[in-house]
This record gives C-alpha cells, structure tokens and sequence, in this order.
C-alpha cells in the first residue's frame, strides 16, 4: 500500500551513518551532466539553452529516479535487507506486483543501456577531442574525421580503453559488481573535482569578473555545494571498508598526484595553457 513511511528518518537504515553510505551513489548517478558545456559549440544559443537542458533534465530525471526507488520500496515492503539481496531490485519488484509489464522493464532497461552509452561515448569523446585542440592532451586527439567530421581519434580512444576495462575484469567479476567498483573509484577523483571547482568559482569571480559577482550564486552556492559533497567523500574514503573499496582511496590519491604533476609539467611547458583551456567553448 502507497504511504509516505519511504520518506520518513525512522525508515533509513543505520540513521545519519547510513544516509552517508547511500550518498555517493547518489552523487554517481549524475555524475556527467558537465559534459554538456562540451557540446555548446553544437548548440543553437548555448548560454541559454544549454544551462536550461540541464536544469530540466536534472529535474525530470531526479523525480523519475525518486518515483522509481519509492515504487521499489513499496513493492518489498519497506524489507531494507530484501532489497539489498536482489541484484535488480526494480525487475524483481516488477515481478510480484506486475509481471504482465515485465517486457516493458526489460525494453527500457536495453534501451537505456545503449542511450548512455552512445551518450558517454560522445561526451568522453569530446573531453579527449577538446583537450587536445587546446593542449592537455597530445594534438592528434583533436583530430577529425575528413568526410564526416567527428572526433574519430578520441572516440576510438575512449572506445578502446572501455572495452580493455570490460576485458580486463569483466571476466572474473559479476556485472554489477564491476559497476560498483568502477563507479566508486571513478567518484572519488570526481568529486574532489566537484569540491575545487566550487572553490575556485568566487575566486574567479572577483578576480576577473567582479561586477556580476553576486554572493547568493558565486559564494553562498558553492560553499553549500563543498559542505554536501563531504558528505559523500567521507563515505568513500573512510577507512575499514572491506576489499577491494579500501584500496580505492590510495588509486585515487595516486592518480590525483599524476595529474597534478602531469598539469606542473604542462603549465611550465606552455604559459598560456590557462587562457586557451575552455576557449572554444566560451566561443560558442
């Protein structure tokens, strides 16, 4: 029966705790939508469409996912450790309430499969192709293809790390298991990524933009956004997780040190790489 109890403190399993080990799921679910100001040369008017997709896609999908998970909630009973045993919660909650629309749930499940990943594979394609027009990456990324334009060199690029990544591991780790791998570890860099952006913003602002500085956007917002994105770092990187999460935090941290090291190099190499970094898009 419908009710409001999902929505309720006393239904959270482990209290404040275990809101902190959810969190960075939830974080990874919309982790990407940054990738859309790497589309604004395509966009027709990107300084008002492209921050408008983003807010409604945001919502739309936000109220999908909450409206899906309370669904699934309900369907188990409010049974936390039922939920926790399914491997695909939403099917096997299908199944009990609704098995005559279970052909619908596998349609969107394979639809949605191959809609991300043509959508990650052009966004990541994009990351790679911009950042070697403007220098990050050696030159060649920012190579198209002749007749049909594209960015055949990243995409390729990406293409095959991927599949090596599926190669690789798939073979010896269940599906859904190497999710949660690859989405943890590849959140933590994120997020601290996330967490300096924030930073850097109201000292962007009022170093070269001071008079559309407005503190409610440019300080208040980011600050708020630093504090929220603890939250889900700390349920990361808190010492004690089992294998193979614990050796997460040091891959990370190595990784971090490479690219800080790597953009030394890079910034010593090439004074102005800091002006031409986002150039094309601020063009658009």
């Amino acid at each position: 029966m419908a009710s409001l109890a999902p929505f309720t403190w006393s239904q959270l399993s482990g209290g404040f705790k275990g809101l902190s080990l959810g969190f960075p799921l939830a974080i990874y679910l919309f982790i990407g939508w940054e990738n859309s100001a790497m589309l604004a040369e395509e966009t027709r008017n990107p300084r008002r469409n492209v921050p408008r997709a983003l807010g409604i896609a945001t919502l739309a999908i936000g109220a999908l996912y909450v409206f899906l998970a309370y669904a699934t909630e309900i369907a188990f009973h409010h049974d936390a450790k039922a939920i926790g045993a399914s491997s695909i919660p939403f099917v096997d909650a299908l199944k009990s309430s609704a098995a005559l629309l279970l052909i619908v749930a596998y349609l969107a499940g394979l639809s949605s499969i191959f809609s991300s990943l043509i959508g990650l594979t052009n966004s990541q394609a994009r990351i790679l192709f911009n950042s070697g027009r403007e220098g990050l990456l050696p030159a060649f990324f920012g190579n198209i293809n002749p007749r049909h334009k594209t960015p055949q060199v990243a995409m390729w690029t990406f293409i095959a790390i991927a599949v090596l990544i599926v190669v690789v591991f798939g073979h010896n780790v269940q599906p859904v298991d190497l999710f949660g791998y690859t989405g943890t570890l590849g959140a933590i860099p994120i997020i601290i990524t996330y967490l300096v952006t924030n930073l850097a913003l109201p000292i962007y602002m009022l170093k070269h933009h001071r008079s559309d500085f407005k503190a409610s956007r440019h300080l208040v917002l980011p600050l708020l956004g630093t504090a929220l994105m603890l939250l889900p770092l700390w349920g990361l990187i808190e010492p004690g997780q089992p294998a193979p999460f614990n050796v997460f935090p040091s891959v990370a941290l190595a990784a971090l040190a490479l690219a800080a090291i790597d953009g030394y190099v890079l910034a010593r190499r090439h004074p102005d790489l800091a002006q031409r970094i986002g150039s094309h898009v601020a063009d658009a």
